[in-house]
């Protein structure tokens, strides 16, 4: 079941309570500095793409002993996509005012060292969650292996030596990347973990390294920079075969694959969309090269897909953050809202159903009502550091917000890893 639906769908039946939580402060929305470009939009949406989660599966198969009775190990029905709304009838009620729970913080990175990016993953031996966080500290890095199983007391059992900049998961092994890549480079850099014990990771295999790396539900691994290249996994998890090369000798930074579309977020070279119905042979539909658009960072889909949300982490002053897009017709985007902040720097950003979770760096963690693409709306927002203020790199620098029963995961980069949840405000 998805986080909003299963928000919605205990608001009806009173399983939430509205406590509210002393270390945040509600936000009231008025003055977001969320921009409106579209207008009134009255043309019919599009069947969108109908793949579920984030592209990268969490628990790749099996029983989970946590799920809710009349669930499946996935907490959906295959056949009923959305049981809450058949089994409670009629429409759901509209989109809460939702407010940020802190739920824990465990401090990670020493001194001297920094915190990176954060990933979830749920072990298939035994159903626990996990949370991956980065840790790099001068020329060494690890990955923190935390379990998240009671999210109230998360608990560190390992710290691995391992590239500690980015990391997906697939099945039981997580792939992990320095932040920069070298296609010249004598020995593959990148980094492949067995995860069956995770509180002793195991490396077992190696894959040259890039800035950033994204794994979609068929299995196939996508490398961003130097250039973008795709990799097999299904063979043999552990010996990525490589399939795919856009042939370019720099450039890039990050991808994200939602069903068969592919949405290359290449730095100064643009956004560029790409149908990868067969990934061996990715086809170019469109490209988004706006000018008042720094850097090409990274974003998200609407859950309809016909929406594509680009953050730019180059954005400086009153140029916005987030731009969002209608990509219905990918070779002629059309621009039709945009956000920001003048005083922090955005980073990453996924859609869950009708909410945005934006890892803000400075700014923190922060949730946006997407249910209307076009007039996006600051729900909440949780400072992860209050003493970074201002534009600039530090702060929450990772958000994973498909973390079963509702919970999401940030990543500061001195504070540690947080656990939260919403609740109705």
């Amino acid at each position: 079941m998805s986080l909003l639906r299963f928000l919605m769908l205990a608001l009806v039946v009173g399983l939430l309570g509205v406590a509210r939580c002393d270390s945040t402060d509600g936000l009231t929305g008025e003055d977001t500095g969320i921009v409106d470009e579209a207008g009134d939009d009255t043309g019919t949406v599009p069947p969108g793409n109908n793949e579920d989660g984030p592209g990268t599966s969490e628990d790749p198969g099996g029983e989970d002993p946590e799920a809710e009775p009349g669930e499946d190990a996935e907490g959906e029905d295959p056949e009923n996509p959305d049981p809450g709304e058949e089994n409670f009838g009629g429409e759901l009620p509209p989109l809460p005012d939702l407010r940020i729970r802190l739920v824990s913080r465990l401090p990670l990175a020493g001194e001297d060292a920094l915190n990176t990016d954060v990933w979830g993953f749920v072990n298939p031996q035994d159903g626990k969650r996990y949370a991956l966080v980065g840790g790099l500290s001068g020329s060494t890095s690890q990955l923190y292996v935390v379990d998240a199983s009671n999210p109230e007391m998360p608990a560190l059992r390992a710290a691995f030596p391992a590239p500690g900049f980015d990391m997906k998961v697939w099945k039981h092994y997580a792939y992990t990347v320095t932040g920069s890549g070298d296609r010249t480079a004598s020995a593959p850099e990148g980094r492949i973990l067995d995860l069956s014990t995770p509180a002793n990771p195991r490396t077992v295999g190696a894959f040259p390294s890039g800035h950033n790396v994204f794994i979609d539900e068929q299995g196939y691994l996508y490398l961003s920079f130097p250039g973008l290249r795709i990799f097999d996994l299904n063979p043999d998890p552990t010996n990525p075969v490589p399939v795919w090369d856009d042939g370019a000798p720099n450039g890039g930074h990050d991808a994200t694959v939602i069903g068969n579309r592919l949405y290359d977020f290449h730095g100064t070279g643009g956004t560029r969309i790409y149908d990868v119905s067969d990934r061996r042979n990715p086809l170019l539909l469109g490209s988004i090269n706006d000018p008042s658009i720094a850097f090409h960072h990274s974003g998200w889909t609407s859950e309809d897909g016909r929406y594509l949300f680009i953050c730019d982490e180059g954005s400086i002053g009153s140029n916005p953050d987030v731009t969002v897009w209608d990509i219905r017709e990918p070779d002629n985007p059309t621009r039709v809202a945009a956000f920001g902040d003048d005083n922090a720097t955005v980073h990453n950003l996924y859609i869950e159903d009708d909410l945005a979770f934006v890892s803000y760096y400075s700014a923190g963690f922060r949730v946006y009502d997407v249910a209307d693409p076009t007039q996006p709306r600051l729900l909440d927002e949780f400072d992860t550091d209050p003493g970074e203020q201002g534009a600039g790199l530090n702060g929450a620098w990772g958000v994973y917000p498909f973390a079963r029963f509702g919970y999401i995961y940030v990543s500061d980069v001195s504070q540690g890893l947080f656990v939260f949840s919403l609740e109705p405000n």
